[in-house]
């Protein structure tokens, strides 16, 4: 998280936003799939989808992306439903 937010400002909320958000959906690393590969239990969830499978549904990119702001310093919080 800290080399994607480099240079930025840390009140600058936006565009810390943006970079962790197109990391996750312009680099090329992670796809999305309904098909889920199993997972390996000795991880979080969220470690499992960023470090290991890299593909999911919805809530591996939305849960990731609010894990990934919030050690970026913007407050942030899934809803689902």
């Amino acid at each position: 998280v800290e080399s994607l937010v480099e240079g930025v400002p840390a009140e600058d909320f936006e565009e810390r936003a943006k970079r962790l958000y197109e990391y996750l959906t312009l680099s090329g690393q992670f796809s999305y799939t309904l098909e889920l590969p199993a997972r390996t239990d000795s991880l979080d969830p969220v470690e499992d989808f960023l470090f290991e499978r890299q593909q999911g549904h919805c809530e591996y990119f939305a849960s990731t992306l609010a894990v990934m702001l919030r050690f970026a310093g913007v407050p942030s919080r899934v809803v689902s439903g």
